[in-house]
């Protein structure tokens, strides 16, 4: 019984008809177990037959559901309603792309940048099929396997001029792996991306890989709804059919992380790295005064001592603090892998010992200090 229900608001662009995307509502009836791509195929087939948006596998494999849900970007077939009750739900596309409509977005300049830093594995040699399969150990596939195993990820570095964004560490990791030369130019041409009525499909990929090839025969059904001008672009002959314009909605970028809370303590957590510098500003003060002799020395060690400073030093140590926790917490996924005794160091094993590290150098370093003093 769908007994529940639970309001879904979600950023409209029509661009026949609106100059910028309005925000729409609809009351969706829900389940425990209805994710919500499924509360927007139920408006979609029961409330507003005009919405669109992209899916295909609904796995949380193919990436093509992926939309803001409430201000964060989350791939809407595995996010579940009953998570964000009591609502609204607040849906739009995704942030950073031209909308072409409603919740479907244009990612050519993000295939673009994906095609140019090749994100996949070219062996220095080919290899025909009689000649067998690749062979690589354990420790070999461990050093990519975290890399091929999800969706690439889009976001607001993707989508800027010259960034290649988060797929840059993916770049750097396989590049001391893959070959120069017309093998790897023949690799990086065999990859393309057409745009399908359910989702994107890479054409480099094996038939039995590509989304939305099976289990999902509704998709046929959707293909004419999805966007009205595909049919014609793919040359129909249904002249009942009007080519719907295309002329893609570009969201403002200035000031975008101000507008949502997760973006704004990402920047405060960002800024933290300012207290090194300005501590590093009052250490070579310290320096240069030594240098000047006792007398300017004693000055810069009284001014150190006033309210002044020492509150600036509260500040600076609570900012150190959410710096290091931001570093240790990120060691993990930008050191190479490590192995000891054949098993792979764990990221929480990373992360405590850097906090150890911290810990034991602050307890030499005060006994240090006051051993000198005394």
């Amino acid at each position: 019984m769908l007994n529940k229900t639970i309001e879904i608001q979600v950023l409209r662009y029509r661009p026949e008809q609106d100059d910028k995307p309005l925000w729409q509502s609809y009351r969706v009836p829900f389940t425990d177990d209805m994710s919500v791509l499924q509360g927007l195929q139920h408006i979609k087939d029961e409330i507003d037959g005009t919405l669109s948006f992209r899916w295909s596998c609904r796995m949380a494999i193919c990436g093509s559901c992926g939309m803001m849900v409430n201000g964060k970007p989350n791939l809407s077939c595995k996010t579940f309603l009953r998570d964000l009750l009591p609502g609204p739900v607040r849906i739009e596309a995704l942030a950073h792309f031209p909308i072409e409509r409603d919740l479907v977005v244009s990612v050519g300049e993000f295939v673009k940048k994906l095609e140019s830093i090749k994100p996949y594995i070219i062996p220095k040699e080919p290899r025909t099929l009689a000649q067998g399969e690749y062979l690589q150990t354990p420790e070999q596939l461990e050093q990519f396997e975290q890399y091929s195993s999800s969706t690439v990820r889009t976001g607001p570095e993707l989508h800027g001029p010259r960034r290649a964004g988060a797929a840059a560490p993916l770049q750097r990791r396989l590049a001391r792996r893959r070959p120069r030369g017309a093998h790897a130019d023949r690799q990086r041409r065999g990859r393309r991306v057409e745009l399908h009525g359910g989702g994107l499909l890479l054409r480099g990929l094996p038939q039995a890989r590509r989304p939305g090839q099976r289990g999902e025969p509704e998709q046929g059904r959707e293909r004419k709804r999805l966007l009205p001008a595909l049919s014609v672009s793919e040359g129909s002959h249904d002249m009942s059919s009007k080519a719907v314009p295309r002329r893609p909605y570009v969201r403002p970028m200035q000031g975008w992380w101000r507008r949502d809370p997760f973006f704004v303590r990402y920047m405060w957590r960002e800024a933290t790295a300012l207290a090194v510098l300005v501590y590093a500003i009052v250490l070579t003060v310290g320096v240069v005064r030594l240098a000047q002799g006792e007398a300017a020395w004693n000055r810069w060690l009284d001014a150190l001592q006033t309210p002044a400073s020492m509150l600036l030093h509260v500040v600076l140590l609570i900012a150190f603090v959410i710096h290091a926790k931001s570093w240790f917490e990120i060691m993990p996924k930008t050191m190479p892998m490590m192995f000891i005794g054949g098993e792979r160091v764990s990221g929480t094993a990373i992360t405590r010992s850097g906090w150890a590290a911290t810990v034991i150098a602050s307890v030499v370093l005060f006994g240090l200090t006051w051993w000198w003093r005394s």
